[in-house]
């Protein structure tokens, strides 16, 4: 099965990297190399902040499908907190994503 350079399997790099996007649409995170600062735009209606609520449970359960996968593959929860917060990371944040603690608490 193909891996990155750090041996993460190539689908929990997809999974990952979706999770990002999840991440960046929520505004939790800035898109890549963009420095300035989010522009913060309210809510015009219900449905918009039902799909935030939508896609705030979408990351979750990909949180917890890449850390149950990766588990599954041997991994121990310490590797795959190190997989995803290399690459949930908008390089402005110094606070990582996740820590081996909730990596653990989502399986």
């Amino acid at each position: 099965m193909p891996t990155s350079p750090d041996r993460c399997p190539k689908w929990a790099d997809e999974l990952i990297t979706r999770l990002f996007k999840i991440e960046v649409a929520l505004g939790n995170l800035r898109p890549k190399g963009e420095n300035k600062a989010f522009a913060e735009t309210p809510l015009k209606s219900l449905a918009e902040l039902e799909d935030l609520a939508d896609q705030q449970s979408a990351a979750e359960a990909l949180f917890k499908k890449i850390a149950k996968g990766l588990t599954d593959e041997g991994f121990d929860s310490e590797q795959i907190a190190a997989f995803v917060n290399a690459r949930v990371n908008d390089g402005f944040s110094k606070l990582p994503y996740c820590n081996a603690t909730e990596v653990k608490e989502a399986l």
